[in-house]
């Protein structure tokens, strides 16, 4: 028994990763067979198939380390030239992968708790296609040396030599626990396990003798099981000699002992007892022939509640629960809007508050299943991270720079459509802190810097946001380069940029067409600009921001929401209509009157603690028909976004909610503003405004 395989989070982390492996292998093969010669690609392939090799030999699963070691040594063979990239090759490649994935399918889908099988119906497949790998590559390939292979032979012996010891040791734990108090099913399926891994692992390197004894243990084990055989004192000696024996065969390979080791007669007593021959049950029990009676331990409600476990789900079935969930909240507002209606418009204030009541308890259940499934649709974002430590590596070797990567906050979590489509941007950004934020070493060593550079790479959650940081200490950006390139460019007036401040300078890397690059390389100046890094973040209702400092370093926060599915707004009113504004884009609300509301420089403001505040009718900025007479007090919703704010005047002021964002569709989606709609509780449809849209307008008008 592999203890960490029985640990359903080592577990589920190993079937995702080789799954990620596996599904990355496929486009990567039919660029091998375009590129036959594409060493780098053929390292990348080999890594793969060594990576789940490792990791299935440390859980002890035999077959899938048998296949992947194989289909490594092919790809071995094509690194050292031994074969040569051809269509069956890649063919055979294939085949190698869609086996990989039904094994890893038939152990996601057995009973993870108990793993008695592990893909032992997979296995003739699995045999019949390694030796047709053999067969293909020996036609191709030099017969290795014998150093070679006694080189091999050492290292496969060393890793089950490894194993083997691990299987011992649970064998006698396994054996003192029945020796103490007696057989359990529990028990007995451990020692099916350990010996199921041990005749497998034996069979792999050639060790016959360790293979069948493990071979007939699990035999007589598989009757147990199946209440054929009964187990008692005389079983559990024979499973004692068993372990002695077996102790032995080990220890003879460990030391290259010549130690004579008959296991014929343990062989021939084992059999007796498969056969019910030659085997005489404790008289306190039934006979052989009756089934075995074992009581099954009852577990108490507590285990039953915190047994482990993690299980494959689809993400359209997520995607689903997460839709379902949204629905419910709307139905929510819906029981709270007609009770509302009920006590106010009705005068039935009893049935109202019965109602109320209702709703209540169904806050607290959708509240709890939205968190649950807002909870499931949320992925560590070290998945996209992982991406980063090689592409740096092989960049800054490109660009002849020394550069050393940090990654923290791997464990962040956020949704996994967040993380799909920021993927990109990080891309662009850790590829630019190579190319023009990090100094060569020499210019580094010049500047009395380690001639290493560093880029930090991080995540963290803050409220209901998370923010990514891409640092790095390289030479940082000159706003006063930026203001000179961005005139030059003519993507703004010398009049206009003048008066930019140093923010609004750092701020113009954004535009369309902007770069201080002198030449193009093959790192950046291509593909993907800043503009569409901003614009792509925007989409995900984020924001980014710089902080830089010359030849100290340069620093991009990305601030985006954990999910973009459920918000918590306050509604407002303007004109005749009804808006919602995000609450995290709200900095306060404020009520002046019409005295304190100044011209400057022919936009209205006011001043708020001292600051100068620019205000603007949100109706005037929609384009709205206003037909509500002033009023003596006005109000006004602060908003902000990347670091700017203004004033918006309101007509009303309603109240908070918590609602489901819909996406706007049809003709509507690029009506400037607007970030899509919800459904009220009383079954209204009403715009969410766009903080960062507004105050583009507002500068604009």
């Amino acid at each position: 028994m592999n203890e960490f395989l029985e640990d359903p989070a080592i577990l589920g982390e190993f079937i995702s990763e080789s799954n990620e492996h596996l599904e990355s292998l496929e486009p990567k093969l039919l660029q091998l067979e375009k590129e036959p010669d594409n060493l780098e690609l053929l390292n990348d392939i080999f890594r793969s198939f060594h990576t789940i090799k490792g990791a299935s030999s440390f859980l002890s699963l035999t077959q899938i380390t048998k296949l992947s070691h194989k289909l490594e040594n092919v790809l071995d063979g094509l690194r050292r030239g031994k074969l040569k990239v051809t269509s069956e090759i890649i063919d055979l490649l294939f085949g190698g992968v869609d086996l990989l994935k039904a094994l890893f399918e038939d152990l996601s889908s057995g009973e993870r708790k108990r793993m008695e099988r592990l893909c032992a119906d997979s296995l003739k497949e699995v045999d019949e296609f390694i030796e047709e790998v053999e067969k293909k590559v020996k036609q191709v390939e030099p017969k290795k040396a014998k150093k070679k292979e006694d080189e091999a032979f050492e290292e496969e012996k060393e890793v089950f030599l490894e194993a083997a010891q691990q299987h011992l040791r649970n064998m006698q734990e396994c054996l003192a626990k029945i020796e103490e108090k007696g057989w359990s099913p529990e028990l007995v399926n451990a020692l099916f396990r350990v010996f199921h891994s041990l005749k497998s692992s034996s069979s792999y390197v050639g060790f016959e003798e360790i293979k069948k004894l493990a071979e007939k243990e699990e035999e007589l084990l598989e009757k147990i099981r199946k209440e054929k055989i009964s187990p008692s004192e005389e079983l559990t000696s024979l499973f004692r000699s068993s372990y002695d024996i077996l102790t032995k065969l080990v220890n003879n390979i460990k030391d290259k002992g010549r130690e004579e080791i008959d296991v014929g007669p343990l062989l021939k007593s084992i059999g007796g007892a498969v056969q019910g021959k030659e085997f005489e049950p404790e008289k306190s029990l039934s006979t052989a022939e009756q089934p075995l009676r074992m009581k099954k331990a009852e577990k108490t409600p507590r285990e039953k509640t915190v047994r482990g476990g993690t299980i494959r789900v689809e993400e359209a079935k997520l995607d689903l629960l997460m839709n379902l969930a949204s629905e419910l909240i709307i139905n929510r507002a819906a029981f709270f809007a007609i009770s509302e209606k009920l006590d106010s418009k009705y005068r039935i204030p009893e049935i109202s508050r019965e109602l109320r009541d209702a709703a209540q308890t169904m806050r607290r259940i959708t509240t709890d299943l939205q968190v649950l499934a807002t909870d499931l649709h949320m992925r560590p974002i070290k998945n996209l991270f992982n991406k980063f430590p090689r592409m740096v590596r092989d960049l800054s070797q490109e660009r002849g720079k020394k550069i050393n990567l940090k990654i923290f906050g791997e464990e962040t979590r956020l949704d996994k459509m967040v993380i799909e489509e920021i993927g990109d941007p990080l891309i662009h950004l850790v590829r630019n802190a190579v190319d023009h934020g990090i100094e060569t070493p020499e210019e580094r060593k010049k500047k009395g810097k380690s001639p290493t550079g560093t880029i930090i790479l991080s995540a963290s959650q803050e409220g209901n946001n998370v923010v990514i940081k891409v640092e790095d200490d390289g030479r940082g950006m000159d706003p006063e380069l930026i203001r000179r390139t961005a005139i030059e460019k003519g993507v703004i007036n010398e009049d206009r940029a003048r008066s930019l401040s140093r923010k609004e300078c750092l701020e113009l890397i954004f535009l369309p067409g902007f770069s201080t690059a002198r030449k193009v390389t093959e790192i950046s100046g291509r593909g993907v600009g800043m503009d569409v890094v901003k614009n792509n973040i925007k989409k995900l209702k984020g924001e980014i921001g710089i902080d830089t400092r010359i030849d100290v370093g340069t620093t991009f926060s990305i601030k985006l929401p954990l999910t973009l599915a459920i918000i918590n707004v306050l509604l407002i009113g303007a004109g005749d209509q009804t808006f919602a504004l995000p609450l995290t884009s709200i900095a306060e609300t404020v009520e002046v009157s019409s005295t304190q509301i100044k011209a400057i420089l022919k936009k209205q403001s006011i001043v708020l603690r001292g600051d100068i505040l620019g205000i603007v009718k949100l109706s005037e900025l929609l384009g709205l028909s206003n037909g509500r007479r002033e009023n003596e007090r006005t109000r006004i919703v602060v908003i902000q976004a990347e670091g700017k704010r203004i004033g918006l005047i309101v007509d009303e002021l309603y109240r908070q909610e918590e609602i489901v964002i819909k996406p706007l569709g049809g003709c509507l989606p690029d009506i400037q503003g607007l970030a899509g709609a919800t459904i009220l509780g009383d079954g209204r449809v009403i715009l969410i405004l766009d903080p960062q849209q507004l105050i583009q307008l507002a500068e604009r008008g």
